[in-house]
Parts: C-alpha cells; sequence; structure tokens
C-alpha cells in the first residue's frame, strides 16, 4: 500500500487490505474501458477518508470486516455476507460508486470533462426514448402532495 492509503489513521493496515479486496468486488478493473479497480490507491484513500468522515458508516464496514477471515477468499466471504450485513455493504457500495466516479481516469474513460458539474453543468443528448416532453409528468402533478406538510 502506499503512504496514502497507509497514512489513513481509520483503517488498520489489515483493514486496508480487506477493504481493497470489497470494494474490487464491487467494481473492478476493466481492460476494456482502460479503467482501474476501486482498490487502486488513489480510489481506496478516497474510500477510506469517506468513510472515516461519517463514524456510522466507519464503524458498520468494520464490523462488517471483523466477520472476514483474512485466511480465506476475502472476496467470496465479501459476496456471503451481503444479506447478513445489508445495511453495512450498501453504504460501502455508495461510498465506492461515488469515490469512482470521482476520480479524473474514470471520468475522462466516459467522455466527460474531470471537472465539478458546478456551475458550467453537464448537457444531456436526448436519445430515441427522450422525447423532453414534460406534458408526461402531468399525472404527478395533478396527483397533489403525497406528503405531510408541518
Amino acid at each position: 500500500m502506499t503512504d496514502l492509503i497507509s497514512s489513513d489513521a481509520s483503517f488498520t493496515p489489515d483493514q486496508l487490505v480487506v477493504l481493497a479486496v470489497m470494494v474490487d468486488q464491487i467494481i473492478p478493473a476493466s481492460a476494456e474501458h482502460a479503467v482501474p479497480s476501486a482498490a487502486d490507491d488513489t480510489i481506496l484513500a478516497d474510500i477510506a477518508s469517506t468513510l472515516a468522515a461519517d463514524d456510522g458508516m466507519l464503524q458498520s464496514v468494520i464490523v462488517l470486516m471483523r466477520e472476514i477471515k483474512a485466511d480465506g477468499d476475502v472476496g467470496a466471504q465479501f459476496l456471503a455476507l451481503r444479506s447478513a450485513y445489508h445495511d453495512a455493504v450498501n453504504a460501502l457500495v455508495t461510498v465506492t460508486a461515488q469515490c469512482y466516479y470521482r476520480d479524473d481516469r474514470v471520468m475522462q474513460s466516459l467522455g466527460m470533462e474531470p471537472r465539478a458539474p458546478f456551475p458550467q453543468g453537464y448537457s444531456l443528448e436526448l436519445g430515441d426514448r427522450d422525447s423532453g416532453d414534460w406534458s408526461l409528468l402531468d399525472p404527478v402533478r395533478q396527483r397533489g402532495d403525497i406528503y405531510r406538510k408541518f
């Protein structure tokens, strides 16, 4: 592991190894698209620091890690524990995807300029199925408010 990753005090070096295997199961590398795995050092460091910023999320992922035996197939164990640790896995998947798509290399592979969406925004091209017809939302608008006002 690089100094960038091992300097994160929220995870031990062993936990970072387990975290790397888990996020690699979530988003593996693709030679076809020339993008790294989510376990790439830079992306993994972002994932670790993002998890560390939310103590509840960090603790739930660490609890999941405690169930994984380092001497076995960590990837297979992670997949097997998905249903038992649903909330922790969902949190990890969410953070992994957010951090992955913040990486410049990934954005460039998608043909997007690696920058924040604000203030310039991004243009979306309308496809065959996208008519741009806002009247399709009329039934939703006519339904009225479905939430309780305080």
